[in-house]
C-alpha cells in the first residue's frame, strides 16, 4: 500500500497490457475528479460514502458496486467516522486495428 492524499491504495498489475487491472483504495478524505478512456466497476468493501459522477452523488455502503462509464468525471467520498474501501476493476481499451 502507498500514502495518497485521500488515504491508501494498492494496485495489482499482471503481465499483458490487454490484462485486467485492480486496485484496492481506501479514502479517509474525497479523492480528486478524474476521467478515463475506460469503464470501471467499484466495489465498496468497507465504509459507506458517495462515487461522485459528473456531480451526481451515488451513496454506497460495503457489499454494493457502482459502473463508471468512460470519459465520466469521478471521485469517491467517504461518509462517516470509517474510511471508504474500494475494490476497483478496469481494463485498458484494446489497440484500434490498423
Amino acid at each position: 500500500m502507498r500514502s495518497t492524499k485521500f488515504g491508501t491504495m494498492a494496485r495489482l498489475s499482471l503481465p499483458s497490457p490487454l490484462s485486467p487491472q485492480c486496485e484496492v483504495m481506501q479514502f479517509s478524505s474525497p479523492g480528486r475528479a478524474h476521467k478515463h478512456g475506460h469503464d470501471e466497476v467499484a466495489v465498496a468493501v468497507a465504509g459507506c460514502g458517495f462515487v461522485v459522477m459528473d456531480g451526481r452523488r451515488v451513496a454506497v455502503k460495503a457489499g454494493q458496486f457502482v459502473h463508471i462509464p468512460a470519459g465520466v468525471s469521478h471521485y469517491m467520498e467517504p461518509f462517516g467516522p470509517d474510511p471508504l474501501a474500494m475494490f476497483i476493476g478496469y481494463s485498458p481499451l484494446p489497440p484500434a486495428a490498423e
